[in-house]
């Protein structure tokens, strides 16, 4: 089974080596849960301009997602629509859609300012789904 977390402790990674990114997590401050059934608990917080990836539970995250780690994988690597994922409940969203946006934004912004990675991750997410 491909993990989420892995996917998104590389995003972390990977934006904060992104000064284009991380200028958009300026003044946003927030605790961002993924409960993944199939996947151990884990979260990000965004803080000062930075992204830090973090296993376990927060205790009061702004933002969870919940769903199957297969299908929220589907809505990371793009073979699902992030809005498309969301009102077909493929995942739900505790607290704002707004950030949770905003954070889906920043993912694609992160992937999109490194296009070489981009393809390559496009190209391991074929093969490993």
């Amino acid at each position: 089974m491909v993990q989420c977390a892995t996917v998104v402790k590389f995003l972390a990674w990977l934006v904060n080596r992104t000064p284009g990114v991380r200028t958009q997590l300026e003044d946003w401050n927030r605790i961002v849960q993924f409960s993944l059934s199939g996947e151990d608990p884990f979260y990000v917080t965004l803080a000062d301009g930075r992204m830090k990836f973090n296993l376990g539970e927060a205790q009061k995250p702004h933002l969870e997602f919940v769903s199957k780690s297969k299908d929220f994988f589907d809505v990371m690597v793009g073979k699902t629509k992030f809005d498309q994922g969301f009102s077909q409940g493929t995942y739900t969203i505790r607290g704002s859609i707004t950030d949770a946006v905003k954070l889906m934004r920043v993912s694609e912004l992160t992937f999109d300012s490194h296009p070489n990675l981009n393809k390559l991750m496009k190209s391991v997410s074929r093969i490993l789904a």
